[in-house]
């Protein structure tokens, strides 16, 4: 009994700093999802402004005609895409797409404020498991972006 007691400790020990959920709140996917399908609506009549960085990412900021920020589009010129759409200029959806050692790969994140809460596979329609190590690595890179875009 002890042996289990012990097994369970470590085991939720090791979990602390991770968000092992990959069932996701789907009205609140949905919620998100329709934020970035009126943001893609409005892009057409959207201002734009591009810029090349230093680490070979051409980065693109929408804005709408109040100067409201729509989405982010950084492309490599690797074949990895991220965009970020966005709700009163908080992050609310980052995905991130191209091809790794040859695979393709589409993945889709999902925020609230600043933090991540669903993480999916698009291709496969999958949940996948999200970390506060890559919340914190997405939200670092958009930072990164938005700073550059300045």
């Amino acid at each position: 009994m002890k042996t289990i007691i012990i097994i369970l400790f470590l085991f939720a020990a090791g979990m602390e700093g991770s968000k092992a959920q990959t069932v996701c709140d789907e009205a609140e996917v949905s919620r998100i999802e329709s934020i970035k399908n009126d943001a893609e609506a409005g892009i057409a009549n959207a201002r734009s402004v591009t810029k090349d960085t230093d680490n070979g990412y051409t980065v693109t900021a929408y804005y709408d005609g109040s100067g409201k920020l729509l989405k982010l589009r950084a492309e490599s010129n690797l074949s990895n895409t991220e965009q970020v759409y966005f709700e009163n200029d908080k992050m609310c959806y980052y995905e991130n797409s191209g091809y790794r050692s040859g695979e393709m790969f589409f993945e889709a994140c999902y925020f609230s404020g600043n933090s991540l809460f669903c993480r999916k596979n698009v291709l496969s329609g999958s949940g996948m498991k999200i970390s506060r190590k890559l919340e914190s690595k997405i939200v670092s890179r958009v930072e990164k972006y938005l700073e550059e875009i300045q």
